[in-house]
């Protein structure tokens, strides 16, 4: 099951990583982990011209995970129905296409979203920039990472 990150924590990978950012990494190297992206989220993502040179290594490591745009756009219409409090339901439409349970990020309607089981199932949890490297460790590993 890959780890999605959002958009507001690309960041934490283009500047000194720290707690979170850094287990993500190390998982990562010992390829442990995936990382899920869809188009929407890809666009998003390589804004940041440093982050797309990162995106770019995961690649050729095979640690980027790319939704089928089919089922991604199927997910993606079921969400647009709910009823959802934030504005990423490319996020959400990833997770569910993916299966992916697991999400990086500092946005509070998002992170509520991801935690409602009516809208991603079995519930989601999430990692914040403030979760402690070893927590994260953790909780990467509790997903089979």
């Amino acid at each position: 099951m890959p780890l999605i990150i959002d958009n507001n924590r690309r960041s934490d990978f283009t500047r000194s990583p720290k707690n979170a950012a850094i287990a993500i990494f190390r998982s990562l190297e010992k390829r442990q982990i995936r990382i899920a992206v869809c188009k929407a989220l890809l666009k998003e993502l390589t804004e940041d011209s440093r982050f797309f040179d990162i995106l770019e290594e995961w690649a050729r490591q095979g640690s980027l995970v790319r939704a089928d745009e089919e089922k991604y756009e199927a997910e993606y219409k079921i969400i647009e129905n709910m009823n959802i409090t934030s504005d990423d339901e490319h996020i959400l439409a990833l997770a569910r296409c993916c299966g992916s349970r697991l999400l990086y990020t500092e946005d509070r309607a998002l992170i509520d979203d991801f935690k409602c089981s009516q809208i991603i199932s079995p519930r989601g949890k999430v990692i914040t920039k403030g979760t402690r490297e070893g927590d994260a460790a953790g909780l990467l590993r509790s997903f089979g990472f």
